[in-house]
């Protein structure tokens, strides 16, 4: 799932009064459930139209052999704590 962001100038946003940030606040809160259920309905449809077209989802992945064919990268570019803290993170997620 793509992150999706609200952006605000800061300029424009410390302009704003106290009351109106609470509600673009609140509001934008109250919009993550609604844009959850439209981006499961689009990928759904979006689902149904590629294996129409014939394309097949891979559902058991060996996650162990793409972290190995990429430990050289790692070891390259991944080099500080924080790198180091955070790959482990996503090589964690399930």
């Amino acid at each position: 799932m793509a992150p999706d962001i609200l952006v605000f100038s800061k300029a424009r946003w410390d302009g704003l009064a106290p009351e109106d940030q609470a509600l673009i606040a609140e509001s934008a809160r109250e919009s993550v459930a609604s844009m959850r259920r439209f981006w499961q309905e689009r990928e759904s449809q979006a689902r149904k139209i590629v294996t129409e077209a014939g394309a097949r989802f891979v559902q058991d992945v060996d996650k162990q052999s793409f972290q190995n064919a990429m430990k050289r990268v790692y070891d390259q570019f991944v080099t500080t704590t924080e790198q180091k803290a955070l790959l482990r993170t996503i090589q964690e997620l399930h």
